[in-house]
């Protein structure tokens, strides 16, 4: 998994930054060796074609563009992998 400190930081938070941290995020993500398997459990093999959906959701958080629309905690904690997940993520954390 690489380090925050292995890319540089994009000069301009926009579309194609936030794309670019997404892409690296969902490449460290599935070969880590803990949470590869677990993202894959529920992702299976929607990486690429969910990853608009991931930028717009990112997008709407950092700039404000309003641009995703949806529920994206519930259909997340209706799956039995993601809510295992972050319960011990949780608690992980001292929640």
């Amino acid at each position: 998994m690489h380090s925050i400190t292995d890319h540089p930081k994009p000069a301009e938070l926009n579309r194609d930054s936030i794309t670019q941290l997404v892409k690296r995020f969902c490449d460290d993500v599935s070969a880590d060796r803990v949470l590869g398997p677990t993202f894959e459990a529920v992702v299976g093999d929607r990486w690429s074609s969910h990853l608009p959906r991931r930028v717009e959701f990112w997008r709407t958080v950092t700039l404000g563009s309003r641009s995703f629309t949806g529920k994206v905690f519930a259909r997340y904690m209706a799956d039995p992998v993601s809510r295992n997940f972050t319960s011990n993520a949780g608690c992980a954390c001292g929640d």
